[in-house]
């Protein structure tokens, strides 16, 4: 949330108050009015009977809409030079300077907040927008413990004192310049495979898939081995080095291209194994790590369920014996796709195989520019080794296989 202070400290002990400004309040209360309406005319559109589920998205929608503009409206707050009171959507609350244990700014590209915990083992924390003018809340927490300097700190001093990286601390610290480096490389390469599958998903696929999915396990291995040196997850708590680029990124890239696998048909079938192949995973997991954030688990759960899905996709490709059958269907269109940032070419071909069956195709350009209307093309239906069907594509030889045409 944007904010700007409203007022200013002055010698007469007047609070510097910070607040959204008059104009956000009023675009937030008309985007709320607005998502609102969107959502009752939406569904009674769709039904204009109504039903129960219908009116349930509206009251939903309608709710999360109000939240968001209470917490525009009401979050304030207000700043003496060493007393605070803080105005949320359900609670206030307030306090000297010196019970505050520090704060924490975050900053992403959505926006800008700061959060506020006070001393254990008082439990109490609240969080503000960014400001628009911060200088004034930057001299006020001129004195207030910066909690993610403190945190690098004392994972640094961790780190340095791990009996694991050596007996002393002169060999510590070189083991340490060693294993970052080691760690540095392995979350490198894990980050390169998952870039390597999103953005050039048809060169080396194979290869880049096998590595994909050999990362995952292999990154755990490497923890679990490690002596106490190394933890799949970070936290600053945990004086170990992280492995998370070289587990996760890999299991998001993989998880990623089946996603946007045309050839794909059955991939909600493999949702269980994923789960259950994820649970088993984060098991292991939390064996190395030992203490995990619930934030932490959260997103190593997302990346495993991820992986998982397309490790099943890829195993069930890769070991898929069974005959296949393949239809051959006339292009009638070719079409180009260009949203600014990407190229997609697709061919339109006539029905063919079961009424499941895409018949828009997202190809490479290679073969969409020796494409012509008119042609045949020839889809390569494939059963999956467990049962997940799936379905290549090429163009139609001469004197190739028998073709099953719909």
């Amino acid at each position: 949330m944007s904010m700007a202070p409203v007022t200013n400290e002055d010698p007469q002990g007047e609070p510097c108050v910070y607040e959204a400004g008059a104009l956000r309040k009023t675009l937030v209360a008309v985007a709320c009015v607005a998502v609102i309406a969107v959502a009752a005319t939406g569904t009674n559109y769709a039904s204009p009977g109504g039903n129960l589920s219908n009116l349930a998205a509206t009251i939903v929608m309608a709710a999360v809409a109000s939240v968001w503009l209470l917490r525009t409206l009401r979050r304030r707050l207000r700043l003496w030079p060493e007393t605070f009171e803080y105005r949320g959507v359900f609670t206030t609350l307030s306090g000297r300077k010196d019970e505050l244990a520090g704060y924490r700014y975050h900053h992403s590209r959505s926006g800008s907040s700061f959060e506020f915990r006070f001393e254990p083992p008082d439990a109490r924390h609240f969080s503000i927008g960014g400001y628009s003018d911060q200088s004034g809340l930057r001299d006020w927490l001129r004195d207030v413990p910066d909690l993610n300097v403190v945190d690098r700190e004392a994972y640094k001093k961790g780190l340095e004192a791990n009996p694991a990286f050596g007996p002393d601390a002169a060999r510590r610290v070189a083991a340490l310049v060693r294993h970052r480096k080691i760690t540095y490389g392995l979350n490198i390469a894990g980050i390169a495979v998952a870039l390597w599958l999103v953005f050039f998903p048809r060169f080396f696929t194979e290869a880049a898939q096998v590595t994909a999915l050999i990362c995952m396990p292999g990154a755990m291995a490497i923890a679990a081995l490690s002596g106490g040196r190394y933890a799949v997850t970070w936290d600053s708590g945990k004086p170990r080095l992280s492995l998370a680029g070289a587990c996760f990124a890999p299991a998001l890239g993989l998880g990623f291209y089946y996603y946007n696998d045309m050839g794909t048909l059955d991939g909600l079938m493999a949702l269980p194994v994923a789960a259950a192949g994820a649970a088993m995973a984060m098991v292991v997991i939390v064996m190395i790590d030992r203490r995990m954030k619930l934030g932490a688990m959260g997103f190593a759960a997302a990346c495993l369920v991820a992986g998982s899905w397309g490790g099943a996709m890829l195993i069930d490709h890769l070991a898929d014996r069974a005959p296949a059958v393949v239809y051959a269907s006339p292009i009638v269109r070719l079409r180009v796709s260009n949203t600014g940032r990407s190229t997609r070419y697709f061919v339109h071909v006539a029905p063919w195989g079961t009424p499941d069956m895409p018949d828009s195709l997202m190809v490479n350009p290679r073969f969409f520019y020796a494409a012509k209307v008119g042609q045949s093309m020839c889809m390569t239906t494939h059963p999956g080794a467990f049962g997940y069907r799936w379905f290549s594509y090429d163009g139609c030889r001469e004197g190739g296989p028998v073709i099953a045409s719909r």
